[in-house]
């Protein structure tokens, strides 16, 4: 577990930054001088050698420093936007885990009591297709 993890993380970094586009650029205005490219390239230590950035990008990350939001809300730590939204993301995450498992078990003695029947083979045709949707939990 530990190596696939290291090794998703590994390629994360490497990916994000052979991938064409200035991390810089999400951080400046579209007239900005090349003093102040490079003062935020210097500040999210994009003038580091690659091996330096790196081990920069996995210390970071374990210590949760997650860096600051381009997109959302400029400059806002992203831990910190993390946890804004937690205690609602958990409340949907539990009540969808409550249904989900009502609604399977439910589902799985109805088709155990009628086995072979075309009520067993309606629910595991619905298994079968509600297993395939995305699940981005």
């Amino acid at each position: 577990m530990v190596p696939v993890v290291f090794g998703a993380v590994t390629i994360v970094f490497f990916m994000s930054r052979w991938m064409p586009g200035d991390p810089a650029a999400a951080y400046l205005p579209i007239n900005a001088t090349i003093e102040q490219k490079r003062a935020i390239e210097h500040w999210l230590g994009l003038d580091q050698p690659i091996y330096i950035q790196y081990f920069r990008y996995i210390a970071d990350l374990f210590t949760g420093n997650w860096g600051k939001s381009s997109r959302i809300s400029l400059g806002t730590n992203v831990w910190d936007l993390i946890w804004a939204h937690f205690p609602r993301t958990m409340e949907l995450t539990i009540f969808a885990l409550l249904i989900a498992s009502f609604l399977g078990i439910k589902a799985g003695l109805i088709s155990a009591k009628h086995r072979n029947k075309p009520k067993d083979t309606v629910i595991r045709g619905a298994a079968l297709i509600g297993s395939q949707f995305q699940y981005f939990g």
